[in-house]
C-alpha cells in the first residue's frame, strides 16, 4: 500500500512540477532544490530535476 501511494503522489508532483517549469530541459536558472510532500499517512521529500524533467524522491517517511 505505501509503495503504490508513493507512486501515486510521486508522479502527481511530477505532472505539476512539469507545468510550473515548462522549459524542461532548456531550463537554466536555479533548481528549486529539496522540498517536502505530505499526504494522509505519507510524507517524503523530494528534488526536481528539472532539466532531467524528473522527480527524485530522497527519503520516504510511512506513519501507518
Amino acid at each position: 500500500m505505501a509503495c503504490a501511494e508513493v507512486e501515486r503522489l510521486a508522479n502527481e508532483i511530477a505532472v505539476r512540477e512539469s507545468m510550473v517549469f515548462l522549459e524542461g530541459a532548456a531550463y537554466t536558472g536555479p533548481g528549486p532544490g529539496v522540498r517536502t510532500e505530505s499526504r494522509g499517512l505519507l510524507m517524503f521529500d523530494y528534488l526536481t530535476d528539472v532539466r532531467g524533467e524528473r522527480i527524485v524522491v530522497v527519503q520516504v517517511s510511512w506513519f501507518g
